[in-house]
């Protein structure tokens, strides 16, 4: 009777840690917000548009300043560029919007503007600041994240903010990024972590640009800077 009785006590106990473990498991689950990053593809044609000059827009998403003489010209993040008359410094004149799709970073030298398209380095006469001209384009300058032969250039990402519900079971439980059908999600804390916190013969007046910009005039050079590499371009002095 007594080895019965432990039998049934044992099993009994078993049972109750199997239930109880079976609980836990259950309850056992988190909410987690992640980034997903889906790939932005653009053909050589889509990133061959040029310079187009429109009428002023509001700063929505500016980048880089750069000064020249009286002016101040700023991104706005792989659209375009503004242009502003700052001569009076206490009523600055938007005067227009240079679309240049793919833009980040500019220089300025005499009449010349130089600017990123993508993977194209562009020349651009400035001379009218209302009709800007293309006058040279240097093909592939740039190295972004890779050239796809079907989708073409990958020049960048697009975020997407996810929040669900993940299980302790789950593989991405303990996990601060992964890669789920191709897409790349990244805990929202680890990127908000790693957020940016990048005589006759006399050369003409440079602009100034600020402490983060890639590319910058001295003499008659250009330097230019991408995501591995540095350039070196002979500019016009005039």
């Amino acid at each position: 009777m007594k080895h019965k009785s432990l039998f049934r006590l044992t099993l009994a106990g078993l049972s109750f840690a199997f239930l109880l473990g079976s609980c836990l498991r259950d309850e056992c689950d988190t909410t987690r917000t992640f980034i997903r990053f889906d790939a932005i593809y653009k053909t050589p044609a889509e990133c061959r548009v040029g310079i187009k000059a429109e009428a002023p827009r509001e700063l929505r998403n500016p980048g880089k300043i750069y000064v020249f003489g009286q002016y101040l010209f700023i991104n706005e993040k792989n659209e375009g560029i503004h242009v502003i008359d700052n001569q009076d410094a206490s009523n600055p004149q938007n005067l227009a919007f240079w679309s240049i799709p793919g833009n980040v970073d500019i220089a300025i030298r005499g009449q010349y503007l130089y600017a990123d398209q993508y993977v194209d380095l562009l020349t651009i006469d400035i001379s009218d600041m209302q009709n800007p001209k293309e006058i040279c384009r240097a093909e592939e300058a740039f190295q972004l994240f890779g050239f796809d032969p079907q989708l073409g250039y990958l020049v960048g990402y697009e975020q997407t903010e996810i929040t669900e519900n993940i299980s302790c079971s789950d593989a991405r439980f303990n996990r601060n990024w992964f890669i789920d059908g191709g897409d790349v999600l990244i805990m929202a804390d680890v990127v908000n972590t790693a957020a940016e916190t990048s005589g006759g013969n006399a050369l003409a007046a440079a602009g100034i640009g600020g402490s983060y910009a890639r590319f910058g005039l001295v003499d008659q050079y250009l330097y230019t800077i991408d995501n591995s590499t540095l350039s070196t371009w002979t500019v016009a002095s005039g």
